[in-house]
């Protein structure tokens, strides 16, 4: 499959979460989906996690090596965001619309259809939805967010310039990912 992300800090921020939760969470993984699991620690290290993150920050290219390696990371978004991509001759586009449609829809209902394979992970399956919130309080690189519907979180502010107060955002797991 011939693909191009034409924001690749975007789709990042929207995965690197959900990428760094999994990889500090090996147990949790290997006990949920074993099979899954084991390929994705074969390709997850510290250093590809910081290269990952720093593309999203917008401070490192994303080049041809890493999106090889963001494939091993993340192989049914990255299918399904092909899918649900815009078709450029023999490439798909897998732009803005697309990240946002598959993180903030398509991922939610993937989701909601676990959610009895995976009872006893419910809490898990809560921080892995997009979900809109407001910042209530800042400090330093983490805030205090309010999640419409759903209670307080602490999240990171790595992917967010110039927070304030009162900022729309969505957040994946313990991370901001943009302002709305």
């Amino acid at each position: 499959m011939k693909y191009k992300i034409t924001n690749p800090s975007l789709l990042l921020k929207y995965a690197y979460p959900c990428i760094e939760f999994w990889y500090k969470n090996r147990k949790l993984a290997l006990k949920i989906k074993e099979n899954q699991a084991k390929e994705f620690y074969k390709a997850a290290n510290p250093t590809l996690l910081k290269k990952l993150k720093s593309v999203a920050e917008g401070r490192e290219k994303f080049s041809k090596s890493l999106q090889k390696k963001l494939e091993k990371l993340i192989p049914f978004a990255i299918c399904f965001l092909s899918k649900l991509g815009k078709r450029s001759g023999n490439e798909t586009i897998i732009d803005e619309k697309t990240i946002r449609k598959y993180f903030c829809e398509f991922h939610r209902t993937l989701i909601k259809k676990q959610r009895k394979e995976f009872a006893q992970y419910k809490n898990i399956l809560e921080l892995c939805e997009v979900k809109v919130a407001r910042i209530i309080e800042i400090r330093r690189k983490r805030a205090r967010v309010k999640i419409f519907r759903d209670g307080e979180r602490e999240v990171r502010l790595d992917f967010i310039d110039n927070p304030k107060v009162g900022d729309r955002i969505k957040v994946h797991f313990f991370y901001a990912c943009e302002k709305i």
